[in-house]
């Protein structure tokens, strides 16, 4: 059974097999109300589950608790962002 958790001291969230991470969705912290997504991985083998998109929902589903606004850098959350536009909202616009 995946196991996910939000990490914000670590500032990812991470999917685990048992013990064992086999994903991560990752973001910078660029201010009080601003991060980055810089990476979402999963490990070959659980690819195609929707791993990374429920890493990335969690992310976001935080930012939007604590009033952030996200760059989708990492080109999977840019993707999901752009093509979903209940997250409009939580795009950082300059």
């Amino acid at each position: 059974m995946i196991v996910f958790k939000f990490l914000e001291n670590e500032s990812k969230t991470a999917a685990y097999d048992g013990n064992r991470e086999i994903g991560r969705c990752s973001y910078d912290k660029l201010g009080n109300n601003l991060w980055d997504i810089i990476c979402t991985f999963v490990e070959e083998p659980y690819r195609g589950n929707g791993i990374g998109k429920k890493m990335l929902e969690m992310v976001l589903d935080n930012a939007v608790r604590k009033n952030v606004k996200i760059i989708p850098t990492c080109d999977f959350a840019h993707m999901i962002m752009y093509k979903d536009t209940k997250h409009e909202g939580l795009l950082y616009r300059k």
